[in-house]
């Protein structure tokens, strides 16, 4: 398990998260938990916005909903990697998904919700932690 020192005083400064959930309690717990980091996150409602923000932003990492408004999760990332998005995407969703259905919709892991604070710490920390 990650130590938490990963994800505290300014650790994470430099690397940027999208938060793509449209709803607000989960995105305000997953900021509460990365308070310390000095990861910069930005989050969207949707897949159309989030199709909008990679035009303009390189984030490290996009953490994903599957279940919104608009235009879903599994079509959001399709569309992103259509777009050349390379990119770590990581479902977070309510919805139990199998290796395969993960892997099929070019997502990178997935994280189940409720979010817990040491399951989103190890996920994050597999693409924004360099180990030496």
């Amino acid at each position: 398990v990650i130590g938490n020192e990963w994800f505290a005083d300014g650790a994470l400064g430099g690397k940027k998260m999208l938060i793509v959930d449209d709803t607000d309690d989960n995105i305000v717990l997953i900021c509460a938990y990365l308070q310390r980091s000095g990861l910069k996150i930005d989050n969207v409602a949707d897949g159309i916005a989030a199709l909008e923000n990679i035009k303009s932003i390189s984030y490290d990492l996009i953490l994903m909903d599957i279940q919104m408004p608009l235009l879903d999760g599994i079509e959001t990332c399709f569309l992103m990697r259509m777009r050349g998005l390379t990119q770590p995407i990581v479902a977070c969703t309510a919805i139990g998904l199998s290796p395969s259905e993960i892997a099929g919709a070019n997502f990178n892991a997935f994280l189940p919700k409720p979010i817990f604070r040491d399951a989103l710490f190890e996920c994050l920390s597999d693409y924004l932690i360099v180990q030496s």
